[in-house]
């Protein structure tokens, strides 16, 4: 179970997984959306390209692209520590 580690232990939870190629492919697939939402936020910013109202729509899709993201890359997370502590 995930929520029984605290601090030192989930960080380094968190860099066993990381290290993994698996780890690293889900963390590009899950908050590549997010990244490019939110260049596109800096370069409208820069280039005055759009209006407020779809500025506005622009910001809220890289939020809640970002929650999501999140969201399925915790759950990938807990499923590798309890496949892991399974194994041990």
């Amino acid at each position: 179970m995930i929520y029984k580690y605290e601090g030192k232990d989930f960080k380094k939870l968190m860099n066993e997984f990381h290290r993994t190629r698996y780890g690293k492919t889900m963390f590009v697939i899950c908050y590549a959306l997010f990244f490019l939402l939110f260049v596109g936020i800096i370069f409208s910013f820069i280039m005055k390209l759009l209006d407020f109202e779809h500025l506005l729509y622009l910001i809220l899709g890289c939020l809640i692209s970002f929650l999501v993201g999140s969201y399925w890359f915790y759950k990938e997370l807990r499923i590798f520590v309890n496949y892991k502590s399974k194994n041990q």
